[in-house]
This record gives C-alpha cells, structure tokens and sequence, in this order.
C-alpha cells in the first residue's frame, strides 16, 4: 500500500467509529431540563375529622379490621367477647356516622377491650362510663358488651358535635382558631375530662390530657393502617353476624 493513502484510510476509519459521547450529554441535558421544569403535586391537609365522622360502607370489612386487632394485640380477651365488641362497635358506628375504629381506639385506650374493667375514680366497663352518664346515654349495665358500647360511641359522637360546632376557643379574653384536626384532640380530651373543663380552659391541653389524646390517634391510626392492608390484600373478610 502506498504511504499516501494511510491517512485517507485513517480519516475513514475515524468517521466509522460511533461517537457515543454527544448522545449521553444529551440525554443528561434532557433529565436536568425536565427535573427543573417537574411540577410539585401539593396534597390538601390530612383532617382526622372527615375520617372519624363518615358511613361506614363495608360493616363486614369494618368488623374483621377491629376483630383482628383486638385478636392479635389483647390476646387476653376472649373470642366471643371480640366478636360482640366488634360486631356492636359497627353497629353504633353506622347509626351514628362514626367510624367504629375511633371508637375501637377510645376502647383500646381506655379498657384495653376489658368489659369488666374499673377504674380508681368509679368509671366502668368498656368506654369507662361513669355513673352519672348512664340515664343520658342508655346504659341500664355498664358491664353488658352492647351497652357500654351504645354509650361509648353515643358520648363520643356527643363531644365530636360540641366541637364541630366551633371555630374558635376563648382564653383570658383572646380568641385562636381551632383546625378540624384540633376539634378532634378536643373531643377526645372532652371524652376523657368533660367538654365544659376543656372549654373553660381555653382548648389548651395538659401534659397527661395530651398523653391520653396521642395514645387514642396512635391506636386509631394502626386500625387504619390494618384496614387499609386488608384493602390490598384480598381475602374473604370474617362476615358480621346479627348477635342477640
């Protein structure tokens, strides 16, 4: 070959060769471009009080979330006694457009499912109902499963309202606004000190009010969290059977 011709052939061999370099600069200009330009979806604040006060729309699926959990984590309480709480629990939910969760979670906190619990200052029973609050809520035995639990979700739904109704809370004459999420930590700690102490008080929570309130979100949020595990995972749910 002649020498003239290598650095023809050179050029030729050159502009064969692929150039993957001008492609991934590219590419790299094109993620950076549509990472800066990607729009950020802004999700509308979580309320606790859409979920508590709702229909229920699957009582059989609500039934088998708050029979498997009591099952699973109060292993002390008896099949039977799961299934009337759970099964009551819907019930009342239903009649009352409460999730029976919140409640199961109130019961959770206050009786850990004990139907034959008291406490030091007299309360009784599943929700702690205390004496004075039985003609109010129809309780003729604060020990009797479906009782306690007519009155449990009966009060509850009382202290939900009260603060439904609210906008703002009053304390040494100024006035703050309360956020739906609020109304809910202020029903529940009207549940548990009475819906006139915690009003007088300007909505303002003590540290072991606060306590009991965190304790019951806690509870209600693994309920949910179960329930919504149950949703992706098909089974056929326990049915809820009509108890006496």
């Amino acid at each position: 070959m002649s020498l003239t011709l290598i650095p023809a052939v050179a050029l030729v061999v050159v502009m064969l060769l692929p150039n993957n370099k001008e492609p991934q600069k590219e590419y790299s200009k094109t993620a950076i471009s549509t990472q800066k330009t990607k729009k950020t979806t802004v999700k509308k604040p979580y309320s606790r009080l859409n979920s508590v006060q709702k229909n229920v729309k699957d009582p059989n699926a609500e039934f088998a979330t708050i029979y498997k959990y009591i099952q699973s984590r109060y292993k002390a309480i008896k099949k039977e006694d799961a299934k009337q709480i759970s099964s009551y629990l819907v019930e009342y939910g239903e009649k009352h457009d409460i999730d029976p969760k919140f409640a199961a979670a109130v019961i959770a906190r206050e009786s850990s499912f004990n139907k034959k619990a008291v406490s030091k200052t007299g309360a009784k029973g599943l929700g702690q109902i205390k004496e004075f609050n039985y003609k109010s809520l129809e309780i003729n035995d604060p020990f009797n499963i479906k009782d306690n639990v007519k009155g449990t979700t009966k009060y509850l739904k009382e202290m939900l309202s009260n603060w439904e109704k609210k906008n703002k809370v009053k304390k040494d004459g100024k006035e703050k606004n309360i956020s739906q999420d609020d109304k809910v930590k202020l029903a529940l700690a009207s549940y548990y000190k009475g819906f006139t102490a915690v009003k007088r008080e300007g909505g303002k929570l003590d540290k072991k009010t606060n306590g009991y309130v965190k304790d019951i979100l806690k509870y209600y949020d693994e309920l949910v969290t179960l329930r919504e595990d149950q949703k992706s995972s098909p089974r056929n749910h326990q049915k809820n059977k009509t108890l006496d």
